[in-house]
């Protein structure tokens, strides 16, 4: 179920979610193309944050010092 692959175009790689993965064809029309940029958008964060596991970790965002 991979939803992210590389795009080569131009010169550069640079990762793209995969807009023919059924799962996501599935969100956008039932969910519409909002909720489909938020997942999208939450595949890539995740995917650079922790490429090897891509699961979700909790981050201290608040910590004062």
């Amino acid at each position: 179920m991979e939803k992210i692959g590389i795009d080569s175009k131009n010169g550069y790689e640079k990762e793209i979610v995969d807009e023919e993965d059924n799962h996501m064809k599935e969100l956008r029309c039932q969910w519409g193309e909002q909720a489909y940029k938020v997942v999208a958008n939450a595949l890539l964060e995740i995917n650079e944050h922790n490429a090897s596991a891509r699961y979700v970790e909790s981050v201290l965002w608040n910590f004062n010092t």
